[in-house]
This record gives C-alpha cells, structure tokens and sequence, in this order.
C-alpha cells in the first residue's frame, strides 16, 4: 500500500505546530493517529485518534506506527533542559520513532531543535 494511503502518525501532536498539523491534515481527509504526554486540547478531526505515551516508551511508539506509511516526528523536548530530562524524548524517542519507521518501512519528517 503507497504510504499516503496509510494512517500518518503525528508525535507531538499537542503542541503548537502539531495541533496546526493535524487541523491541516484532518481537513484534508487523512487517518491520523495523534499522540503526545499532554492531553490534546482540540476538536479530533473525523478520521483521527489521539493516544497519550511517552516517546521513551518503544514498544507504545512500535505500536503506535503500526501500519503508518508516514511518521511526522515532533515530539520532543524543544527548550534548554538538563541531560536527564532530554535523554527520554529526544534521545530515545527518536530511536523508537526510526526504528518503528524502518519496520513499517514508514517515511519520517523529523523537525529537530537544537538538541
């Protein structure tokens, strides 16, 4: 199945860019599957379904991808933090996000900040 056919899946979907993300791709008819450690704070657009996890957790993100042709990735810590409180997200969760993206043979849009 080409990937736009498949479900996106969207990491950070509660944050600003995220939330704009999924109004945008909602209204245009894609599945999205939304996720983020916050609540989503928005209507669901009719064709998405939001899961609270932590992108540390591999098997939630494996699960999550399942079946994703596209995983748009901007989950994360984006703001000056110490080591230990970026290491889960950014570092771990970006593996997670890669590696569940290799076994759905999945594309990713990785946005990355300085981190």
């Amino acid at each position: 199945m080409p990937p736009q056919s498949r479900p996106v899946l969207l990491t950070g979907a509660s944050g600003a860019l995220g939330r704009v993300l999924t109004r945008a791709l909602g209204a245009q008819g894609l599945a999205l599957r939304l996720t983020d450690i916050a609540p989503f704070p928005d209507p669901m657009p009719p064709d998405a379904s939001f899961t609270r996890a932590d992108l540390a957790d591999g098997v939630a993100m494996l699960r999550l991808a399942e079946g994703c042709g596209t995983i748009l990735h901007f989950g994360g810590v984006s703001v000056d933090r110490p080591f230990e409180e970026v290491l889960g997200p950014n570092l771990r969760g970006l593996y997670h996000i890669y590696e569940a993206a290799r076994r759905e043979r999945s594309r990713v849009v990785f946005a990355s900040s300085n981190h």
